[in-house]
């Protein structure tokens, strides 16, 4: 009788166990690093895509356009995101392809991972604010980092 509640028990433990690596499997799997780089990702995308769209159209970028400044700032706040977890692999993993998605294919899955970077490098970005973009020498610094980065779209 002892032995049979002792294999019980083992076998409750090892199914216990498994359970467990499943849980984990799954958590891996739907991480909060990995939702927060697609979501972060996409509005950064699409905040791509309408700069892009509006550099295109007027041949330089305007700060003194309403549209440009909203989704200047609004890049801000993805830069420094993505600058806070450029160590993290998930988020980076979930950052870049959401990327591609929310540009609806101006960033392309080819050049997503040099324009990652190229957002990472732009220092500036990651200090805009509604402020910072009146002042002239931190819209001059947006500008050089935006151009660059659009530039490297075409």
């Amino acid at each position: 009788m002892k032995k049979i509640k002792i294999i019980t028990l083992f076998l409750g433990a090892l199914l216990l166990a498994s359970c467990n690596d499943i849980k984990n499997a799954v958590n891996d799997a739907t991480s909060s690093d990995a939702l927060a780089g697609t979501t972060v990702g996409t509005t950064c995308g699409s905040v791509v895509k309408t700069l892009y769209t509006q550099y295109k159209s007027a041949g330089k970028i305007d700060l003194t356009n309403s549209s440009t400044l909203l989704s200047v700032t609004e890049l801000g706040p993805c830069v420094i995101s993505l600058t806070n977890n450029k160590n993290n692999s998930d988020y980076l993993t979930a950052f870049t392809k959401a990327l591609v998605i929310g540009s609806s294919g101006v960033i392309t899955s080819s050049n997503s991972n040099s324009f990652v970077n190229l957002l990472l490098s732009a220092t500036s970005l990651s200090n805009i604010t509604s402020s910072l973009t009146s002042n002239s020498t931190g819209s001059t610094n947006i500008i050089t980092d935006l151009t660059t980065l659009l530039d490297s779209l075409k």
